[in-house]
């Protein structure tokens, strides 16, 4: 038992170095970023599941694109602490950028699922993400126009 106990202690730290060299601090960013993660990929499967298109296939890409989000952040942080020796600045600016896709992601789906959009959270998220650069990817307003005026 004791060899198991120091073969979890050995991979515990590994993990936690690794995470660390990575990540640096677990900021609210990173957490934020987390949960849009997490809550898009449920409200995707969702989505999916109300128009009957869940595949095996199509949910191991979504896991993938998530999965890479967190390596660009990785990317991100590795460029602010050993390349440019800053402050996570450019960190920051990709969590944001992705905070803001994942939130207008969650709202896609939920108008897939009929649900109505409060117009002034729309605003906000679209305009986020014209700052952010970001093209305009997502189809809420054509949702949004297929249901009829969800709201305001």
């Amino acid at each position: 038992m004791d060899k198991l106990t120091q073969i979890i202690d050995w991979l515990a730290m590994t993990a936690g170095v690794l995470l660390g060299f990575l990540y640096g601090d677990i900021t609210p960013l990173m957490y934020s970023l987390i949960a849009m993660v997490a809550l898009d990929f449920i409200t995707g499967l969702a989505a999916a599941a109300a128009r009957k298109e869940v595949t095996s296939c199509k949910m191991f890409k979504g896991l993938i694109r998530k999965f890479l989000i967190l390596v660009l952040v990785a990317v991100a942080h590795v460029i602010d602490c050993y390349v440019t020796n800053t402050y996570p600045v450019i960190q920051s600016a990709v969590m944001l950028f992705f905070i803001v896709n994942e939130a207008l992601s969650i709202v896609e789906n939920a108008a897939m699922l009929g649900l109505p959009i409060p117009k002034k959270l729309l605003d906000v998220l679209e305009d986020l993400q014209a700052e952010s650069g970001s093209e305009g990817k997502t189809k809420i307003e054509e949702e949004i126009k297929e249901d009829g005026d969800n709201g305001s």
